[in-house]
């Protein structure tokens, strides 16, 4: 079952202390449950983790698409809490091509595993052509770095793109990267397989927007 990540921003770390964690019980027990020793807020509609990178505090929601439908209600809920009892500015999180690249090198890295990947770029209105594909298997992907997952795509695949086609992948529209039948980074959001988005794409994407 697919999920989606959705990434925001805000402006001050928060302190979950005892009467935040209350109140947090008492509004929302409906919407979500809490593990705070785990920095992680599970049920089966929403889940929220969170890192604080650079003194502003990053938080990424998760729905299942079965729970696409209270997407919306949930996230207005959760965030009317916080901006209520914290007063903090919430914003969107959106991933540049840099920024997508880095997830997927990150994600390598960490599942120590090459997947067959595919880049859906956009083109110009009025070329003719809405939409183009790049296409690289795993094995392909392994033998163009040499085996080596230390920033795959970003030192390797896409320089190697650009050796071969005069395409520069990471200066185009890029409408997605997906990962096949792990994940997809989308700009606005990241679309999963299963219930997981590792911790270090997340600290990827703070260490990225702290910059």
């Amino acid at each position: 079952m697919p999920y989606i990540w959705n990434i925001y921003g805000l402006n001050k770390i928060i302190e979950w202390n005892a009467e935040v964690i209350e109140s947090l019980e008492e509004e929302l027990d409906c919407v979500i449950q809490h593990d705070f020793d785990s920095k992680e807020l599970i049920s089966d509609k929403f889940n929220v983790t969170y890192d604080d990178c650079d003194g502003n505090m990053y938080i990424c929601l998760c729905f299942d698409l079965e729970q696409d439908n209270h997407r919306r209600e949930s996230c207005d809920q959760f965030f009317k809490f916080l901006k209520n009892h914290t007063g903090v500015i919430i914003w969107p999180i959106k991933f540049d091509e840099i920024d997508m690249t880095g997830i997927i090198d990150c994600t390598i890295h960490e599942k120590e595993k090459w997947y067959d990947t595919k880049f859906e770029i956009s083109t110009e209105p009025g070329k003719g052509i809405d939409k183009f594909v790049i296409e690289l298997n795993a094995s392909s992907c392994r033998s163009i770095c040499n085996g080596s997952m230390e920033n795959a795509y970003r030192d390797g695949i896409l320089p190697y793109l650009y050796d071969k086609t005069g395409i520069k992948v990471e200066k185009l529209q890029i409408n997605c990267i997906i990962l096949t039948n792990l994940m997809t980074i989308y700009k606005d959001r990241i679309v999963t397989i299963q219930f997981k988005l590792s911790k270090g794409v997340l600290v990827s994407i703070c260490n990225r927007k702290a910059i």
